[in-house]
């Protein structure tokens, strides 16, 4: 693939993220977090509670909760593409 996906399983990156990050980026798609549009938003396909679930989902794959905020040289340590 030119673009990988992200790493659902990098506790690392995905603690720095909350629910409601996910949440959004699963609406609006990869353009929504400065990202890829090769994702999709599926803000028309599923439904609110079915989102919500895949995001449970995302942190079953982490086995991580959001740590809430941190600095942004940690983030540039977690994501190297971070700005």
């Amino acid at each position: 693939m030119a673009i990988n996906p992200r790493d659902h399983t990098d506790r690392n990156f995905m603690v720095t993220r909350s629910d409601d990050q996910f949440e959004d980026v699963i609406r609006g798609g990869g353009t929504r977090a400065a990202k890829s549009p090769l994702m999709p938003p599926w803000e028309a396909t599923l439904t609110d509670a079915e989102i919500k679930a895949l995001v449970a989902y995302l942190r079953v794959l982490c086995n991580c909760e959001y740590e809430g905020v941190i600095s942004h040289e940690k983030l540039r340590g977690v994501d190297p593409d971070f700005k």
